[in-house]
């Protein structure tokens, strides 16, 4: 494991077989001698690599940014980052960082990675964000801005591939994490290369145990092993939400899992000092990680939906039921705290906490969607299926009527302008999903629909399309959208029968595909626009990460 620098093995792996072996285990396997030793680096090829090890570390000491500016970066990280109290402990990374600057040169490579991911992240959020008047005349130029940001992209990558020859196995998978969200906020679209790297981000995980419970491993201690429950727990839900956006199969199974949720605790609560963690907080104090509680308790609810619609056999409308009745109990029972009423029922909660509680209410909606998918289009000739029909059309309906909502707040001066450019990619494919539902059912049903819920849906949708048209200069998906609403309001002006036979034509909302568009990557270990370091990064074995 990390602190041990030893793989996590299944029973069934050779060396996990030499523990039933008296006065052999896994662990002295590991350090035998492997190698010939006509084979082995002489002194002076040893001395020479230290010195090449030495002078990189010495290299990314010194492009750290000045104290002043490193501080103001990681204030920013905690305080606009929604995701820091998960993949960080603040008391910890503080205690390091201040450590860091007493003595630079004796961090760890791992460290300085992980040091460089967070003030990549910072500069990728500023670099998205519309900058006041002020700012724009200290704007850098974009070419140099383009530069500033590969520095620190590269800078990442450089400590990752050190730490590689120093087997440093420590901060790797938050280090990733940051990688994973600057890549996705700079792309702005749905992608394939981002699962992609988000699914050599899984297989390091596995590789080092996340998926087991802590206290099944040893060598592990307390604190270490709550922020392993944290971080999993992300990237258990991480998974679910991406392949739902892509339309893809899960990649984590739940039958190798049996790592517990995370506490409900602040991170004042526990250190690395501590030698037993505190019992959870009761469920209503809203703790930073309660969140991050009620999202994987979701999560597991639609991992069972996507398995559902994955599979590829047609799954019967009882199991569809019962999933369904399971994800209205699971909503129904959300802490108070952790509910969305109205903007005027949170204005005391800051802009990140109200983000989350309109994405928790969102996702709820959207999965409802995806669980019905493959009976809407026996609904319009069975119906017994009008059910599935019924709740999808309001579940759009609700998931536009908070784009809207979140819209107004998105602009200059609203409640959440300073967290609209990090929200993007997350709310993309959930907005262009409800678009898609009721464009679908005006072709589909336009005759039989009422006068009233036909206007209701034309009002939704016109309002979209022009929140599309807008936001069509940053995303090629939104330009689709926006295409699409366009040619079906149109038909809808025109007299006579409407929307009859209607055909998307060339125009599709589906995600990437392995054919074509986004997939420019071509084969999945190809990485694309991933920098070329860190696709060498990923192409070491799994004991590089120890």
């Amino acid at each position: 494991m990390d602190s041990a620098k030893q793989a996590y093995r299944e029973g069934f792996h050779w060396t996990s077989v030499l523990n039933h072996i008296p006065n052999m285990d896994a662990e002295t396997a590991s350090a035998l001698p492997g190698t010939s030793a006509h084979l082995r680096p002489t002194n002076v090829a040893i001395r020479g690599q230290r010195r090449m090890h030495d002078a990189a570390h010495a290299e990314l000491v010194a492009r750290i940014p000045p104290r002043t500016e490193s501080d103001r970066l990681v204030a920013y990280y905690f305080e606009v980052f929604e995701y820091s109290p998960i993949v960080l402990h603040r008391g910890e990374f503080m205690f390091q960082y201040k450590a860091f600057w007493h003595e630079p040169a004796s961090a760890q490579a791992a460290w300085l990675g992980l040091l460089r991911s967070v003030l990549h992240l910072v500069n990728v959020f500023r670099s998205t964000q519309p900058a006041t008047s002020k700012e724009l005349s200290h704007a850098r130029p974009p070419t140099e801005n383009a530069k500033y940001l590969d520095e620190f992209k590269d800078g990442t990558a450089q400590a990752l591939n050190l730490a590689q020859d120093g087997k440093e196995g420590r901060f790797i998978i938050q280090t990733l994490i940051h990688y994973f969200f600057a890549h996705q906020y700079l792309k702005k679209d749905s992608s394939l290369r981002s699962w992609l790297l988000f699914g050599n981000i899984i297989q390091i995980a596995l590789c080092n145990g996340y998926h087991r419970d802590p206290d099944q491993i040893p060598h592990i201690s307390p604190f270490e092993g709550e922020i392993r429950r944290r971080l999993w727990s992300f990237i258990y839900q991480a998974d679910m939400a991406s392949c739902a956006q892509l339309g893809m199969p899960r990649l984590i199974r739940d039958s190798i899992v049996d790592t517990r949720e995370p506490r409900n605790l602040f991170d004042e609560d526990f250190s690395a000092d501590t030698t037993i963690l505190p019992t959870s907080r009761p469920e209503t104090h809203l703790t930073p990680i309660l969140i991050t509680i009620v999202k994987q308790r979701f999560s597991e609810v639609c991992s069972e939906i996507l398995d559902l619609v994955t599979s590829r056999s047609q799954p019967s409308y009882e199991s569809i039921m019962e999933v369904d009745q399971k994800l209205s109990q699971t909503q129904q029972r959300l802490p108070e705290r952790c509910r969305f009423r109205s903007m005027t029922d949170s204005i005391l909660d800051s802009p990140s906490l109200v983000f989350q509680l309109i994405f928790i209410d969102l996702s709820f909606s959207t999965m409802r969607i995806n669980l019905h998918s493959r009976h809407l289009p026996l609904s319009r000739l069975n119906p017994d299926y009008s059910y599935s029909r019924d709740v999808s059309v309001e579940a759009a309906c609700h998931i536009l009527a908070r784009h809207h909502l979140l819209e107004e707040e998105f602009l200059p001066g609203g409640r959440l302008s300073r967290v609209k450019w990090l929200s993007f990619p997350l709310l993309l494919h959930i907005f262009l999903l409800a678009c898609g539902i009721l464009c679908s059912h005006l072709s589909q049903s336009a005759p039989t629909i009422s006068h009233a819920d036909l206007d209701k849906i034309t009002h939704l949708l016109k309002t979209t399309q022009s929140i599309w048209t807008r936001a069509s200069e940053i995303s090629s998906e939104a330009r689709k959208a926006s295409a699409i609403l366009s040619k079906i309001l149109g038909q809808l002006e025109q007299p006579g029968p409407q929307l009859t036979g209607f055909g998307f034509g060339d125009i599709s909302l589906a995600g990437p595909s392995l054919d074509g568009g986004d997939t420019s990557a071509g084969l999945p270990l190809e990485f694309g626009d991933i920098d070329p370091m860190m696709a060498k990064f990923f192409n070491f074995g799994p004991d590089f990460w120890l």
